[in-house]
């Protein structure tokens, strides 16, 4: 694929119908450069999601770097609650043609969120092929979904 690898984001599904504004927690920092994958926390807000996050609802929809307000709901943001979209996302760890079907974990590195192919304790994500592959040979980014069979929701 030939994308930009600083434009992550959605690359498949066709559900707009399912795109709300959420308000966001206190100093949250998104990178478009990242993943954006959310957490809803106790009051509503929505986070970064992080490595041991299951209770995913969505992706919020970046189109350029964001810090929140460092008032708890001061800043919001577009989350895409479509489950079954594909996502491109930085890779962290070596891409192999073996890994499609597999699942991962997402980790947080530098405020970048990145599909964690090096690592299986959550498995949050799937694989569903490479991304983009830069001018040296090496796959950068990778095509993901949520799987859905990991995630979990809370109760009101």
């Amino acid at each position: 694929m030939s994308v930009d690898p600083l434009q992550m984001g959605k690359r498949s599904g066709g559900r707009a119908d399912l795109t709300y504004s959420f308000p966001v927690g206190a100093s949250e920092v998104f990178k478009k450069k990242g993943g954006g994958f959310v957490i809803e926390d106790a009051s509503g807000r929505v986070e970064i999601a992080t490595a041991a996050a299951t209770n995913i609802i969505g992706a919020a929809l970046l189109f350029e770097d964001l810090t929140a307000s460092a008032t708890e709901g001061g800043t919001t943001v577009q989350v895409d609650l479509d489950l079954s979209g594909i996502y491109e996302l930085p890779v962290s760890g070596t891409y192999l043609a073996t890994m499609r079907g597999k699942t991962c974990d997402i980790i947080i590195t530098s405020n970048v969120q990145y599909a964690n192919v090096a690592a299986t304790a959550i498995d949050i994500l799937e694989i569903v092929d490479a991304g983009f592959t830069n001018a040296a040979g090496t796959i950068t980014t990778v095509l993901v979904k949520l799987f859905q069979k990991n995630l979990t929701r809370t109760g009101v």
